[in-house]
Order: C-alpha cells, then sequence, then structure tokens
C-alpha cells in the first residue's frame, strides 16, 4: 500500500498535505498519530502486504524569503533539519513550466508567486553536499525503521542532481 507523504508542512492556505514540509521529524496529525501509522504498518505486513511511503527529501518549505542562518534557525520553530543557508541552492526567477532548464529545476528554489511573496516556496536542498546527504540518510533510515516502512517514493527526484542519488 502506498501512502502520501504525511509530514508537518504547509501549502497554499492549508498543511492537509506532507509535499511542503516543514517538520518531517514530525507527522501532520491531521492524518493520524505515530501509533496509527506503526499500526497501518503492522497490519499490513501481518497480511502479507507492504507499506510504501511518499517522502519529499529535494526541499523543504519555506517559511520566510529570509534564508539567513538566524532566520533558517528560528524558521518552523526551530525544526528545520537544515538550518544553514549553504545546504541550500539560491533561489533563481523561473516560472514552472515555461521551459526552465534541468540545471534550473535541480539547483534553484521552485517557488510560485511574486518575489518576496513567498506564496509557497520550497527551499531547494543542496543533495550533493556529503553533510545535507547525510543528515538525509540518517533521518530516512530512523523514520523507515521506527515504522516498519517497505519503500518509498521519493517525490520529484528528477530534481536531485543526476550525479547524486540518496542511497537509502
Amino acid at each position: 500500500m502506498q501512502v502520501t507523504t504525511s509530514f508537518k508542512g504547509k501549502g497554499k492556505g492549508t498543511d492537509d498535505q506532507g509535499y511542503w514540509t516543514t517538520d518531517p521529524t514530525k507527522l501532520n496529525p491531521k492524518f493520524g498519530t505515530p501509533g496509527d501509522l506503526k499500526d497501518l504498518s503492522n497490519a499490513l505486513h501481518s497480511r502479507g502486504m507492504y507499506l510504501m511511503v511518499d517522502v519529499a527529501v529535494n526541499h523543504a518549505a519555506a517559511t520566510s524569503s529570509d534564508i539567513s542562518n538566524a532566520a533558517l534557525e528560528r524558521a518552523a520553530g526551530g525544526k528545520l533539519l537544515f538550518k544553514k543557508t549553504e545546504n541550500y541552492h539560491p533561489v533563481c526567477k523561473m516560472e514552472y513550466g515555461a521551459g526552465e532548464t534541468d540545471k534550473m529545476l535541480q539547483q534553484c528554489w521552485f517557488q510560485i508567486g511574486a518575489e518576496g511573496q513567498n506564496d509557497i516556496s520550497l527551499m531547494d536542498l543542496k543533495t550533493e553536499s556529503p553533510a545535507v546527504a547525510n543528515v538525509l540518510n540518517t533521518w530516512v533510515a530512523g523514520f523507515t525503521k521506527e515504522y516498519g516502512i517497505d519503500g518509498l517514493r521519493l517525490d520529484a527526484s528528477e530534481h536531485i542532481l543526476n550525479r547524486v542519488r540518496v542511497p537509502f
């Protein structure tokens, strides 16, 4: 069974989806409790079935257009996994679907809305950085072990640099 990503996040007017993750260490309570996910995993395994979960590993939701180290420390109540500017690619002016290049999709923020409005912005992680990859590997390993997850679907994996595939 495949389930959507269910981490604490934000979206345009709602936090009912987890693709704009602000805190990947917490499940979104609108999807249930950690115990509910563990119960689902156990129930599936008892029937010989597997659990696959979507995860968004190449970006985090912006809570501000300020990505200074100080702002990142405060963002999402201090829950961002990456709190240093050097962990992110820069914001690039691009309009999704308007002929952007692979380089832009892999090395820039994806932003909807006028500059500075931060309508929906996804801070693009430097997944090619060993420091970022190590944190992602540790987080995903802990998540899959804690909840008995058998497989992952990497959301927007085509936007991760081709030479880098996070090895989970």
